[in-house]
């Protein structure tokens, strides 16, 4: 088991960008170049989190009627 907490803090250091993949955020580059760069901050990773969480992202077909 402790062999995957190297594993489980990578993806809770990358939260905030792979929230942002999951909803196909429009701005996901440059969450992620943030991520790696500002992440180990706590205050830079909130923002993130909070960017890639709140922000609007890409309108797709799905779920719009028109």
């Amino acid at each position: 088991m402790p062999e995957l907490m190297p594993f489980a803090l990578l993806l809770l250091y990358l939260l905030p960008f792979l929230l942002a993949a999951v909803r196909n955020h429009d701005m996901l580059l440059p969450i992620l170049l943030a991520n790696v760069l500002l992440g180990w901050t706590v205050i830079g990773w909130f923002v993130l989190l909070l960017a890639a969480g709140v922000a609007p992202v890409e309108s797709s077909a799905r779920g719009h009627r028109s």
